[in-house]
């Protein structure tokens, strides 16, 4: 028996071992806080090396902030060793951002872009309301880009948006949005939010990226699947 047969068997309880050795279909661990599921995950993606049913550059695992990416690439690292390197492990918004600086040109994306954090975003936010003359006392850039950010996790665009408006409040959303949105894209810069939209218009668009990167990834690993919005679904179910 080989050292992480034994580790499977010592490792882990019964359920968690089922999730690991199934390797055909779909696999959804339910359970709660602290009871081993990043540990599962990182069993798993050795249980696919070790048992060679995938090479590890054919597995893509995604979660939500640095901090569980870095746990969970050292856990796998731990268990298959150099091998674990070649797996891609990192958030969704880092694994987009590569793919976009891959094939992003594809949908106008330029390759060198730059990535605006929260903080700069609401700034950028607060200036084209500036720019737009209204009146930023009584309406809250942060409220606003807020309601962007959010409006990108259901993957709705400002086309969109203002189309959907209802009153002055949703109408003045729209037109936000809009002039955010170009003055991301004359400074050639995404925020975190386009990340992920932007992936998911790519592998609509374009579905030669989408078979290549089908044909790239056999197997997809997403932690905290519960805390996942719209557009981090649609991305996870359409790869």
């Amino acid at each position: 028996m080989s050292e992480f047969s034994k580790k499977l068997k010592t490792d882990l309880n019964p359920a968690q071992r089922l999730a690991v050795e199934t390797i055909e279909g779909p696999v959804l661990v339910l359970a709660g806080a602290g009871s081993g599921k990043t540990r599962v995950i990182a069993y798993r993606i050795a249980n696919l090396i070790f048992s060679e049913v995938c090479r590890p550059w054919e597995i893509m695992a995604v979660t939500f902030t640095n901090k569980a990416a870095d746990e969970m690439r050292d856990r796998v690292h731990g268990l298959v060793g150099v091998e674990g390197h070649g797996v891609v492990l990192a958030t969704f918004h880092r694994t987009c951002a590569q793919i976009l600086r891959q094939w992003g040109f594809e949908i106008g994306v330029p390759q060198e872009f730059v990535v605006y954090d929260n903080t700069e975003s609401k700034i950028l936010v607060k200036r084209v309301m500036k720019y737009n003359k209204e009146d930023i006392d009584h309406y809250d850039p942060k409220a606003i880009y807020n309601l962007i950010s959010r409006l990108k996790g259901e993957l709705i665009d400002w086309r969109t948006c203002q189309e959907l408006a209802r009153d002055k409040w949703e109408e003045l959303v729209g037109k936000t949005y809009e002039g955010y949105q170009i003055s991301l894209e004359q400074s050639k810069a995404l925020d975190f939010d386009d990340l992920i939209m932007k992936t998911v218009d790519l592998m609509e668009a374009s579905p030669k990226i989408l078979e290549r990167l089908q044909n790239t990834y056999r197997y997809l690993l997403v932690d905290e699947y519960q805390d996942v919005n719209k557009a981090q679904y649609v991305f996870s179910k359409t790869l």
